[in-house]
């Protein structure tokens, strides 16, 4: 297995061509961050959610119910304890939100049936940031993994990246958050079918989203805004965007050099 692992990263490097520092670090992910250890006071997800008791907000929008909260309190937790990321984000995001004296994370239920025009309209959930809120789109999917991790993520990148969403840079944002949803993906269960870009038959954007899950090289950053741009402007046909990919740097921690 070693010998394979060792394989995959030279031929990685190799395909770079040196972009890479060429200095080998320990593990700096967020995981090495100043954090607090799983052993000293286990950080509970729940800590996180406001306890709402599932009144209407308005229309066809409420907030979600006691059990409803449990439930999908208990899925969170799973992730946070599968993926040491998730559990440390999480954790920075209850220690800033203490510390500015700001509100838990709401969550609420959102079955308006939004035209074609409205950035919501097809979603499964989204993350409204002014709220501090997510809503999932249908009561089936509180407890559905996929749809709140990806909005988990969207929490992440607003509060702790400090991205703030534009109606100019809501593409640039979703792709960004559906490239660190493969990288958790690759670290959570290994060889996934990635979702992005052709799946594992885009070697390039393949290989990428395994060297930084295996979190063993260093990147600058221009070459992952160049990466960022490049993988972007492959799936929107040529478009270039305006964006920097905030988030990418934050999600990589001590990896990421100017």
């Amino acid at each position: 297995m070693k010998n394979i692992k060792y394989v995959i990263i030279a031929c990685f490097t190799c395909l770079w061509c040196g972009c890479y520092q060429g200095m080998l670090f320990e593990d700096t992910f967020l995981d090495d961050e100043d954090i607090m250890l799983y052993d000293e006071k286990p950080f509970k997800f729940d800590t996180l959610c406001e306890k709402t008791n599932g009144a209407t907000i308005l229309g066809k929008r409420r907030y979600l119910d006691k059990r409803e909260i449990a439930l999908m309190s208990m899925l969170g937790q799973e992730l946070i304890v599968k993926e040491s990321v998730l559990y440390n984000m999480s954790y920075n995001l209850f220690i800033k939100l203490e510390k500015q004296g700001l509100f838990k994370l709401r969550f609420g239920i959102d079955a308006t049936d939004y035209d074609k025009t409205d950035y919501r309209w097809g979603k499964d959930g989204y993350y409204d940031s002014r709220e501090r809120m997510i809503f999932f789109c249908h009561e089936s999917l509180i407890m559905s993994e996929r749809v709140l991790l990806h909005e988990l993520l969207h929490v992440f990148q607003c509060e702790l990246a400090t991205v703030r969403p534009t109606v100019n840079n809501e593409l640039f944002m979703e792709y960004e958050v559906l490239m660190i949803y493969d990288i958790i993906q690759q670290r959570m269960r290994g060889d996934v079918r990635i979702h992005l870009e052709g799946g594992n038959d885009n070697k390039v954007y393949a290989d990428f989203i395994r060297e930084a899950a295996l979190g063993n090289y260093t990147f600058n950053k221009e070459l992952l805004r160049k990466l960022f741009n490049d993988f972007f402007m492959k799936k929107y046909s040529g478009v270039k965007p305006n964006y920097e990919p905030s988030f990418l740097f934050y999600f990589l921690g001590g990896r990421v050099v100017n």
